[in-house]
């Protein structure tokens, strides 16, 4: 079915113009079984057929029935189907055998034609429309087979606790993602009339007191317990069955933890295959949005170096942040494997068009507003790239069916953690309009995931430096303000703490999540060590032989967070590593500044010299400058 909507609509219009006369034609064989009788049916009930046309299509209009994607269709798609076939079969009953003879105009007078005309055009309007919801899934299935069939041999056999709407949601969903490697062996529930039923094919097999029984009869991997009322008492004693026959047990928790950021796959997949035995993705034509900013042209670097066999689309708006300087020469080295398309990835026109055209299989989103200082001076610019954005990202990969829809996000979603490092289970507490707009993208990327099995992953990451990067960000901040030996701003007592790692681990742990992670998983990507502020400010400058009296303590900004630090166990379970130390990291960067002039000097020049007046230069007027101490620089005087 075509992708445009206009497109779509005049098509499916044109189909039932189609299918009236369809219908109209074989009511007439079946009415008088001979073509000479049709001809007769044609002169005689002609009325019917231009009634279905001027009737039928309008009320189909009204109805909804123009402006659906049908290869998502569902059981109230089936409904309106019928609505909107019934209530205009009733208004050309009521127009032929009433309204036509009282006006003294032709009509037909044949109810037997009028019932199987009627009949026809139902059965036709909606077998149309359901066939593309079959086409899909078959399309689908045959592009997912030889990854899904590697999948299932190592598939985790699963028993069900709660044969009711919360068990029928978790099986509808494992049935739905098949890549997840899960058989529902079958369902259990105390209640009696469930016993020997089966739900979307999946048996009930007996009673919660079976449980230990059916985990040795049927080699139960693991064990789901859903959110029932129905077993409530009997939670407890379920857990310690599972746990006496050494199966892990889950409960999936209520709907409305999932909005808080609290649950995910995680809790329906307790027990998954190992990734190392998880095939890989392959792509044709991967679309990077945000591929002109610093780490998505790294990002594209890194993937055409390595994926030989891959196209790499840019798509980018061209703001500020974004530099084709950061991909030069790429179109040269690498032909019609680099594409770069300008657009705005709130623009559904122009992302379709792309994604279209290149024939986009994959979609890598590193498009956002970045820069918390910023967020606090236009928080609305934030929630419109960022929400808004996203949105408009996944319903397009939605429509196109791609393999992938990876989301690049950040560890500042999680909030400040003063001991310990966050997981990917964490909940989300954002405390800049920055982590709240990038928190929403990932919120609604879930969504997607859970609402029409989209396949989604999402990477939040900690720092990341290296070469390329907006001198609007602390470390070419710090390395280029010291170069033209100017004041290094360093916000409160500098003791906040941050997680730095080079952009090309970034690249290669989101490669990884790409190719290896898991459909509705969240993974962290860090370092795995933390750096304050005045300790990173103190290195630059000895690396680049400044004193420490450049370093300026100044006002904090609102909502600063104290720490952040990432457990990063979930990624390095699919095989990725860091490669650089942060020492490593952080003297790669200097040294491409120092070797990079060119560069960061046109960047310093016209809009960002606003944003720093703005956002330092009363800052410094009541600056205090460092004073080195044994352990670190620390405010001296005014």
């Amino acid at each position: 079915m075509p992708n445009s909507p206009v497109i779509r609509s005049r098509y499916l219009i044109l189909v039932d113009i189609g299918i009236a006369f369809l219908s109209f034609v074989l009511a007439g064989l079946i009415r008088f079984e001979t073509t000479v009788g049709v001809a007769v049916h044609f002169a005689r009930h002609n009325s019917l057929l231009w009634l279905s046309l001027l009737i039928r299509i309008p009320i189909y209009l009204a109805l909804g029935l123009y402006d659906r994607l049908w290869r998502y269709a569902s059981m109230p798609d089936a409904v309106r189907i019928v609505i909107a076939s019934l209530s205009s079969t009733v208004l050309v009953y009521v127009v032929n055998f009433f309204a036509l003879p009282a006006a003294g105009l032709p009509c037909s007078n044949s109810h037997s034609i009028f019932l199987l005309d009627s009949l026809l055009n139902l059965l036709f309007v909606g077998g149309h429309r359901f066939w593309w919801r079959v086409y899909s899934d078959w399309r689908r299935r045959g592009r997912e087979g030889p990854r899904i069939k590697e999948v299932a041999e190592h598939r985790v056999r699963t028993l069900i606790v709660g044969a009711d709407d919360a068990g029928e949601v978790v099986v509808r969903y494992i049935k739905h993602n098949p890549e997840l490697g899960i058989e529902v062996v079958g369902f259990v529930d105390d209640n009696p009339a469930m016993h020997r039923m089966r739900i979307h094919n999946v048996p009930v097999l007996g009673r919660f007191s079976h449980i230990p029984q059916l985990i040795h009869r049927d080699e139960v991997d693991q064990v789901i317990i859903t959110n029932s009322n129905s077993h409530d008492g009997h939670v407890k004693e379920i857990k310690h069955w599972c746990r006496s026959c050494g199966i892990p047990v889950e409960t999936v928790p209520a709907y409305h933890e999932l909005f808080a950021g609290v649950v995910n796959q995680h809790h329906i997949v307790t027990r998954q295959p190992d990734a190392s035995q998880r095939p890989a993705l392959v792509y044709h034509n991967l679309l990077v949005t945000g591929g002109a900013g610093f780490i998505g042209a790294d990002f594209v670097r890194y993937m055409l170096e390595t994926h030989p066999a891959y196209r790499l689309v840019v798509y980018d708006k061209l703001t500020y942040a974004g530099n084709l300087y950061n991909l030069r020469g790429l179109a040269k080295e690498y032909g019609d494997r680099y594409a770069f398309v300008r657009g705005d990835i709130c623009n559904p026109d122009t992302v379709a068009r792309t994604m279209q055209e290149y024939q986009i299989d994959g979609i890598v989103n590193f498009a956002a507003e970045t820069h918390v200082d910023r967020s606090l001076m236009m928080p609305g610019d934030f929630a419109h790239t960022n929400i808004h954005g996203t949105c408009v990202l996944l319903e397009q990969a939605r429509k196109f069916g791609v393999q992938r829809y990876h989301q690049i996000s950040t560890d500042e979603v999680y909030g400040q953690i003063l001991d310990g490092s966050f997981k990917e289970t964490d909940p989300i507490v954002c405390r800049s309009p920055y982590s709240a707009s990038k928190a929403s993208g990932d919120v609604m990327c879930l969504a997607y995931f859970t609402s029409f099995g989209l396949p989604v992953t999402i990477s939040r990451g900690s720092n990341s430096i290296g070469p390329y990067q907006h001198v609007e960000k602390a470390v070419p901040l710090f390395t280029t303000n010291a170069l033209d030996d100017l004041p290094l701003p360093v916000y409160g007592d500098g003791l906040y703490e941050r997680d730095y790692q080079y952009v090309r681990d970034h690249c290669e742990g989101t490669d990884m999540i790409l190719h290896r992670g898991t459909p509705g998983q969240v993974y962290n990507l860090g370092s795995g060590r933390e750096m304050a502020a005045i300790d990173l400010a103190v290195k630059i400058c000895d690396l680049l032989g400044k004193p420490h009296s450049l370093i300026h303590f100044v006002e904090d900004r609102p909502g600063q967070d104290r720490r952040y630090s990432l457990d990063c166990t979930k990624v390095i379970a699919l095989g990725w590593r860091p490669k650089h130390t942060t020492e490593q990291a952080l003297e790669k960067t200097v040294r491409w500044y120092v070797e990079n002039e060119w560069w960061w000097r046109v960047v310093k020049e016209g809009e960002y010299q606003e944003y720093y007046r703005r956002q330092y230069e009363e800052r410094l007027k009541h600056s205090t400058r460092a004073v080195l101490t044994p352990a670190r620089a620390l405010p001296g005087t005014a």
